[in-house]
């Protein structure tokens, strides 16, 4: 009798289980550990910036799982714009702070007349 087997995927062809597993780690030395590990092209974009931004240092590891955006520097903000799906939470005292993480700039039309006639349109 013939079985037909299924190929398993590798968890490094996966790489929502490796940003999972990542998530999980407590120690920034841990997660610079398990990934310097890995494969170099097992990592993501977001992977491979968690990994630059843990092994420098920053205060980004020391408040790791979480970005604050408080102690954020110029430097750091494009490596953390390209790892926030790899962060758990984001956190920061002011709005404004969260423009940085922005990956398209703010748009200079205010104009909300676009918004009004689809409301109206919704409504027949």
């Amino acid at each position: 009798m013939a079985t037909n087997q299924r190929a398993c995927p590798m968890v490094l062809g996966l790489r929502h289980a490796l940003t999972s597993i990542v998530q999980c780690l407590q120690s920034p030395g841990d997660v610079v550990a398990f990934l310097s590990a890995l494969p170099p092209a097992s990592l993501d974009e977001p992977l491979a910036a968690i990994l630059e931004l843990l092994a420098r240092p920053s205060m980004v590891a020391h408040k790791w799982p979480e970005l604050n955006l408080d102690n954020l520097t110029a430097i750091d903000t494009p490596l953390a714009r390209l790892a926030l799906p790899v962060f758990t939470s984001v956190r920061s005292s002011e709005l404004w702070l969260y423009k940085c993480l922005s990956t398209t700039p703010p748009s200079d039309d205010d104009d909300d007349d676009d918004d009004d006639d689809d409301d109206d349109d919704m409504g027949q």
